[in-house]
């Protein structure tokens, strides 16, 4: 019976899940707390000027300071990227690498446990130094700007979003709380779903790319590398797993199918 966890990452990716959402949660934060208890879009007339950061005479100059101030709270607390001079410089990125490295980790591990099961002599990958030269690193530099990327679209599509929620918020005359509570929902759904897929998915497409570098590093061919297809072969199956169940395939032709599906 197939293993529900063949990668073993379950834990990896409910903690990048994890990791994930809390940012999102804190963006939401700071959208409420700048609404409603900064009133920065001026809804009270006793509110200090200071706090009044998006109170503009226009709604649309209202909506632009807002989105601007957004992108400003993603690019800090998620994409971490600043502008200096006009030139946007990437600070670390390490809440999500560490993720990534790690999954490429036991990927590396579980291939070399398989392979020695086999009867394999092969040299135990150094990861002081092995991950940092040839495929490896080229592979893991591919994955964590894939990963940035991926979060970077889904931010500047919810950038686009939210300035329609806030636009017609401000078009129905709701008040702070309401417009807030608009926001924040679409944050917190834009999170469970379209962020989530990037957490999931690409630890296990990190996982599978880590596993095939090894047996191709150590001199496993088509003939013995086989990258299987196991479905439930019901009514539920879609066309393309049914196509791919129980199919074997040469390493250099199973990159890039794990994963199939989002999630």
């Amino acid at each position: 019976m197939p293993s529900a966890d063949p990668s073993h990452t379950a834990t990896l990716r409910r903690r990048y899940s994890g990791a994930m959402n809390r940012r999102f949660r804190t963006l939401a934060s700071d959208v409420r707390k700048s609404i409603v208890d900064n009133d920065g879009l001026g809804f009270r007339a006793n509110t200090p000027a200071p706090h009044r950061a998006f109170d503009f005479p226009r709604s649309a100059e209202k909506v632009d300071a807002f989105i601007r101030w957004l992108q400003r709270e993603v690019d800090r607390g998620i994409l971490e990227v600043v502008l200096r001079n006009g030139s946007e410089i990437v600070l670390h990125r390490e809440w999500q690498n560490r993720f990534i490295r790690n999954a490429y980790i036991r990927a590396v591990t579980d291939a070399e446990t398989s392979l020695k099961r086999q009867g394999a002599l092969i040299a135990p990958l150094d990861f002081t130094i092995g991950l940092e030269a040839g495929v490896h690193i080229e592979t893991l530099e591919l994955m964590y700007t894939r990963v940035f990327e991926g979060l970077r679209g889904i931010t500047g599509s919810m950038s686009g979003q939210l300035s329609q929620i806030l636009s017609q918020g401000l078009i129905d005359g709701v008040g702070p709380r309401v417009l807030a509570k608009r926001i924040t929902d679409q944050i917190a759904s834009i999170s469970r779903t379209r962020a989530m897929v990037i957490a999931r998915t690409e630890i296990i497409n990190t996982y599978a790319e880590g596993t095939l570098n090894i047996f191709e590093q150590n001199g496993v061919s088509g003939v013995t590398a086989e990258v299987e297809f196991l479905t439930a072969k019901d009514n539920r199956v879609c066309q393309r797993c049914r196509f791919l169940n129980g199919k074997v395939f040469t390493i250099q032709q199973a990159r890039g199918i794990i994963t199939v599906h989002p999630r």
